[in-house]
């Protein structure tokens, strides 16, 4: 699905949309066992609990205490591209924006908000049919 009135429409039928067989078509083909704890991959009741508790967080309040962060982060990420003749706006900034935002308002410091995303990915990402936890990077230093 791609319309949003279609995408409206089937969101809260998470029975047939699961969530909890994996959200990308590698891993829903693969019938791999999604392993626990992962919010993406998980479906009601228990997605309805940590989202409860993830709420807490993402209150209006701090996410308007943090948009100037967002907003300065945008203008760095755009700045950097200026002089492109042409950009892909998903790898380049699209990509990055909701991390910077968890990482801000988990007051994640930025230079460890790309490592962590990194880690995360690499967790939810499929070698051989399995999840792989990836090795822990060390910081230099």
């Amino acid at each position: 699905m791609s319309r949003y009135e279609d995408v409206a429409r089937e969101l809260p039928n998470w029975e047939t949309f699961r969530s909890g067989r994996g959200t990308t078509l590698d891993i829903i083909l693969s019938g791999v066992e999604v392993p626990p704890g992962i919010i993406l991959f998980e479906d009601p009741p228990i997605h309805d609990l940590h989202r409860r508790l993830l709420s807490r967080v993402f209150t209006p309040r701090r996410m308007a205490a943090i948009e100037p962060l967002t907003r300065q982060y945008c203008v760095r990420a755009l700045d950097r591209l200026s002089d492109s003749q042409r950009f892909d706006f998903i790898a380049d900034i699209g990509a990055q924006i909701p991390m910077r935002t968890i990482g801000y308002l988990l007051g994640i410091p930025e230079e460890n908000q790309e490592m962590i995303r990194d880690t995360s990915n690499g967790a939810i990402a499929l070698s051989d049919g399995q999840f792989r936890w990836p090795a822990p990077r060390r910081r230099p230093g």
